[in-house]
């Protein structure tokens, strides 16, 4: 039906127009490359600058959804120029929507090129042209999007942005409700998990993170189930056990075998197969948790001793990863050393 619009259009404005619908339908099947190339062939012919600009933003959002990693720095810089080009349009014309869509746009680019300062910037002014506007629905992705972003610089050695990504998460709760937005609430909770564990604080205080991280975790992860989101699930379960890790002790339990028991959650759907270099990563966790749970009995640690060794060497057919290889060997060495010990007892 698309293609019988374009064909019988009377002129090359009607056929961009329906070219533009008809591009946005490829990119949400995951064809984007006949996307990008519907949208490019249109915006290069004689249609008005309105039109053009329509395509151009279409075209940076089809082109974002190609974005992978490793990434391709001429990709993420030819985007970077379209939204340069089209930001100036429509701050010169309006309406001030667009500006906010593309501000959106430019921060995600820019988060994923690590220039936090610059996203930042970007989402706070999209936020401000929502919050104007009267628009929740977009101010509430907009938020999602600014805790993302705070999320990620925190984590990359800049902790004080912890405290900025939880409030800007609490808003986005406000318009992701469980009951209407169940994914995006689960995604949300995922997120404060992580970062209730990591937030840096006195001893007083971990206790109360550690009760918030585990409750977020909970909420995740009773929305990404084993049976219907798999990867997800393992994702969860992994960070979960992490989290756990780094705990303060409970009097009702103990963290490591509560982390040992995500860890093994995880490697179920961490295959070999599947997920090699996410299994020798989870694998490592494991065997960083083996190292500190409470063994119980000689035979205990026995089991746990011989299953520690295979896990080591498995990581080994997992990666050529030299850092991750080094981390095996380091465990092998250990347990090497500990071995005779076992024997004796």
């Amino acid at each position: 039906s698309y293609k019988n619009a374009i064909e019988s259009a009377p002129d090359d404005g009607l056929a961009a127009y329906s070219a533009r619908h008809y591009a946005v339908y490829l990119s949400d099947k995951g064809d984007n490359d006949q996307a990008n190339a519907l949208l490019r062939s249109y915006i290069a012919r004689p249609v008005s600058d309105n039109a053009r600009f329509a395509l151009k933003h279409d075209l940076i959002n089809s082109l974002s959804q190609t974005i992978n990693v490793p990434y391709d720095t001429g990709l993420i810089e030819g985007i970077k120029g379209l939204i340069r080009e089209a930001l100036a349009h429509y701050e010169a014309n309006g309406p001030d929507i667009q500006i906010a869509m593309l501000l959106v746009t430019a921060s995600e680019i820019a988060n994923i090129d690590r220039s936090y300062s610059e996203s930042l910037g970007y989402i706070n002014r999209a936020i401000d042209i929502y919050k104007n506007e009267g628009v929740p629905e977009f101010l509430a992705t907009a938020f999602l999007r600014k805790g993302t972003l705070l999320y990620t610089w925190a984590q990359n050695e800049n902790p004080q942005f912890f405290k900025s990504a939880i409030e800007t998460y609490q808003e986005a709760l406000k318009f992701f409700k469980k009951e209407a937005a169940p994914a995006v609430f689960a995604e949300i909770h995922h997120n404060l998990g992580v970062i209730y564990s990591e937030m840096p604080s006195d001893q007083q205080q971990r206790g109360i993170w550690a009760a918030v991280s585990a409750t977020s975790f909970k909420e995740s992860l009773e929305f990404y189930r084993k049976e219907n989101l798999p990867y997800e699930y393992a994702m969860a379960a992994n960070n979960y056990a992490n989290a756990l890790m780094k705990y303060p002790p409970s009097k009702k339990s103990d963290n490591f075998e509560k982390a040992i028991y995500y860890y093994n959650q995880s490697l179920e759907i961490r295959t070999q197969e599947a997920y090699p270099l996410e299994r020798a990563h989870t694998l490592l966790n494991y065997l960083e948790a083996c190292w500190r749970v409470n063994n119980v009995n000689n035979n205990m640690e026995r089991l746990r001793y011989k299953d520690m060794v295979s896990k080591a060497n498995e990581i080994k057919t997992l990666t050529d990863n030299p850092e991750l290889v080094l981390q095996a060997g380091q465990h092998l060495e250990n347990l090497t050393n500990i071995k005779k010990n076992l024997i004796a007892g």
